[in-house]
């Protein structure tokens, strides 16, 4: 053998003799998912799936579009920021799997298998946030984003979607405070960068909700949703903008989040906590929802009657055109 041969020999690494390829698209993603239990290849398979193409490959695989992949990760991604909600029911902390794990995944040596879920969620959420939620980045995957992110939210397009959004941002009750699922309850100020990107989708998303010019079950459906939202967040007062479009059902949410509120012994003229019995309570304790609803009482009356007037006033004004006419004929 020559020096020349043995040093090409040598060069070579071991990766020259090995088949490498990329993933061919989201069928074989959704394969390689539902076939491992390996934490760390399911960071590496959500880290790349947005980029997995969606076209087929063969004749007899199923049809995916853009829509069933961010579908999936809000499955995935829901309950991100709660450890707890990924532990199996009726099974204590001390009945659970738990793992040693090194380097930068956690800075304990023993970690939970709720815990491994919970990672696995969060890292769903966060590839959400940048090929999803994210209104404001610039570069070059954000062309024509705004364009897509419309289309991806059109009900009439997407209603799956359009609905799956509104479930993964649902609120509930969190003793006695109504709070936004997949937002942890924190001050402005201490939001981590992807919350708060969630909160401009939020806004963004309720917007396209109020001036949507489709006129359907599901957008009916999806403005007492976003009046839940708007609670939760503390931004009621977006809602003045559209005062005079609350239908019956958007009323019937702001009273039903209205009568949630609690007088307290210690602060209101009562013997006793108890919950507010009337809109009107509601706004002696200053709640925004009961507020809200009075002033839509007034504004709505008050426009009636300035209409009214009006024409009156032009019925009377061509009234008198027509006498003039007539006494001049």
């Amino acid at each position: 053998m020559t020096t020349t041969t043995k040093i090409v020999i040598e060069s070579l690494t071991p990766l020259i003799f090995r088949e490498i390829r990329p993933i061919m698209n989201w069928h074989e993603w959704l394969q390689r998912w539902n076939t491992t239990n390996v934490f760390d290849e399911m960071l590496g398979l959500l880290h790349v799936g947005f980029d997995v193409p969606l076209h087929k490959c063969d004749y007899s695989e199923p049809e995916y579009s853009s829509h069933d992949r961010i579908q999936f990760y809000l499955t995935i991604a829901d309950g991100w920021e709660d450890a707890f909600l990924f532990r199996p029911q009726g099974k204590s902390l001390d009945e659970l799997k738990y793992y040693n794990v090194h380097g930068n995944r956690s800075n304990r040596n023993s970690i939970g298998e709720h815990e491994l879920r919970q990672f696995v969620a969060r890292k769903a959420f966060y590839e959400l946030v940048d090929h999803f939620f994210k209104l404001d980045e610039q570069g070059p995957w954000y062309e024509h984003f705004e364009e897509k992110w419309n289309e991806w939210l059109k009900p009439s397009d997407s209603p799956n979607l359009f609905v799956a959004v509104q479930k993964f941002f649902r609120t509930e009750k969190n003793f006695d405070h109504i709070v936004i699922r997949n937002l942890p309850v924190k001050e402005e100020g201490r939001r981590s960068h992807q919350e708060k990107q969630v909160i401009q989708f939020l806004r963004k998303f309720i917007h396209f909700i109020w001036e949507s010019e489709e006129d359907d079950a599901i957008i009916g459906y999806a403005k007492p949703w976003s009046i839940g939202i708007l609670s939760a967040l503390g931004e009621l007062n977006t809602l003045r903008k559209w005062i005079f479009m609350l239908d019956k059902k958007s009323l019937e949410k702001l009273k039903e989040l209205a009568l949630q509120n609690e007088l307290k012994d210690y602060k209101h003229p009562v013997s006793a906590h108890r919950l507010v019995k009337s809109v009107e309570e509601a706004c002696f304790i200053g709640s925004p929802e009961a507020l809200l609803l009075v002033e839509h009482k007034v504004r709505t009356k008050e426009r009636a009657r300035l209409v009214a007037i009006q024409k009156a006033e032009e019925k009377k004004a061509e009234a008198e055109r027509n006498l003039q006419k007539l006494t001049h004929a």
